[in-house]
């Protein structure tokens, strides 16, 4: 069935010196999380919190990240980002820890090693 779902989210970030950012982000689930299955598994997503430091490098922007959602995971980014002729390519390695996951519930999940390249173009 459907659910009606919303997530408030803060972020708060400031550069400590120039070209060097940290922050902190985190996100409140307006459902207090979500059953995996229903009757079988405690509730997962309720809140996740994310701290940030970034570091402009001579020819790209450097970002470290480390993540969690409350009973469920933990991740670890660390990712380049850069602009050429008004597209934004960002290369990024992901290494997200599910164990918690794996204790707590009947579904079956493997921790994550990611290698993501994204694109985006703004009209």
């Amino acid at each position: 069935t459907a659910q009606n779902t919303g997530t408030f989210y803060f972020r708060l970030n400031s550069e400590v010196r120039k070209g060097t950012t940290i922050g902190a982000a985190y996100a409140k689930n307006s459902t207090d999380g979500n059953a995996a299955s229903v009757g079988l598994n405690p509730q997962f997503g309720e809140d996740a919190y994310k701290v940030f430091v970034s570091h402009d490098l001579a020819f790209t922007k450097a970002t470290v990240t480390y993540g969690e959602t409350n009973d469920y995971s933990k991740f670890y980014s660390v990712g380049l980002n850069k602009d050429y002729f008004g597209v934004n390519f960002d290369l990024s390695y992901w290494n997200v820890d599910l164990d918690n996951w794996a204790m707590q519930t009947t579904l079956k999940h493997d921790d994550r090693d990611l290698l993501v390249l994204k694109a985006k173009k703004t009209f």
